[in-house]
């Protein structure tokens, strides 16, 4: 009886583990120079090679993304990075789809 529960207990185990889904970070890390928009919540973030952005960034051609998805050009045109979205390292929208973080 105590073996049956111990592998009933196991094959629980291995179903939980393999149902985690991990895939909102592992898509984004796959993107190396793509800024991509994330809800934690009702929040939105910004995910840059798996990693949460927590303070505002500054592009190279001069634009600034925030923690939030909003993005700054230049000539101060504010865009707000739509969840599930992304920016390239230019700050232009790319298409992609991301998935709600947990």
């Amino acid at each position: 009886m105590k073996t049956m529960f111990v592998i009933a207990a196991c094959v629980a185990l291995v179903h939980i583990t393999l149902a985690q889904d991990t895939t909102s970070l592992k898509k984004n890390s796959t993107l190396p120079h793509h800024y991509c928009v994330v809800l934690k919540g009702s929040t939105p973030e910004v995910n840059y090679r798996g990693k949460i952005v927590k303070e505002e960034l500054t592009l190279p051609n001069g634009n600034k993304i925030t923690p939030t998805g909003t993005v700054i050009k230049k000539d101060g045109t504010i865009h707000v990075i739509k969840p599930g979205s992304c920016v390239n390292s230019s700050g232009n929208e790319v298409e992609h789809a991301v998935l709600e973080r947990k």
